[in-house]
């Protein structure tokens, strides 16, 4: 499209690497140790986080999975109802793992019992500090959440680190180099083994 536009192919290049990733649904990520992220922090609701769960079980890259889930905020139901049903939906799918975040949560933890590994936290901050000692490992992990709970602070936390390397080449200190080893050579000596002259390369700098 930007060729088409009259957009100069060094333009386009220039600005590509600019580009960041859009954010959207159920994004698959490489995790920290040898861990997958599922990131799905766009909404909490019972019909998505079905959805969430469903893609979480055609994942075969790990054989223990993990779900972070936040409190579900506008679902039309109890607190009681809601996460009585949270909790018979997330029994039924073979966690080895849940972990529930917010007040909610923690309040109704007693729901979840049928879960063997449990673990709630009032606040994604709390869940942040203690990160460390949960010890993730070899596992896909689901991060499910409400936007207020900024689930984003949690996927980048438990993302692989990817570092991404430049080489700038500075053409006017590469002509000064090239002027300042051309003046110790002697005077008859013009040209280098393959016939060029140092002048013809400073021109072609």
């Amino acid at each position: 499209m930007l060729l088409y536009l009259g957009i100069h192919i060094s333009a386009i290049a220039a600005h590509i690497y600019q580009l960041r990733p859009v954010e959207m649904r159920l994004e698959l990520k490489e995790g920290i140790n040898n861990c997958s992220i599922i990131n799905d922090s766009y909404s909490a609701d019972l019909d998505s986080l079905s959805i969430a769960l469903d893609f979480l079980s055609q994942q075969q890259q790990h054989n223990k999975r993990t779900v972070i889930l936040s409190d579900v905020l506008q679902s039309g139901q109890s607190a009681d109802q809601l996460y009585t049903t949270i909790a018979a939906i997330l029994s039924q799918k073979n966690l080895n793992r849940f972990i529930g975040i917010g007040p909610r949560l923690s309040a109704h933890a007693n729901a979840f019992e049928k879960i063997p590994n449990k673990t709630f936290f009032d606040s994604t901050e709390e869940f942040l500090k203690q990160l460390a000692s949960l010890q993730f490992n070899d596992e896909t992990i689901l991060l499910k959440g409400a936007r207020v709970f900024r689930f984003e602070k949690i996927s980048h936390a438990l993302e692989q680190k990817m570092h991404e390397t430049v080489m700038e080449i500075n053409l006017n200190a590469l002509r000064n180099n090239l002027k300042q080893y051309g003046q110790l050579l002697n005077k008859d000596c013009e040209t280098d083994g393959d016939g060029k002259s140092f002048q013809l390369w400073e021109r072609k700098l």
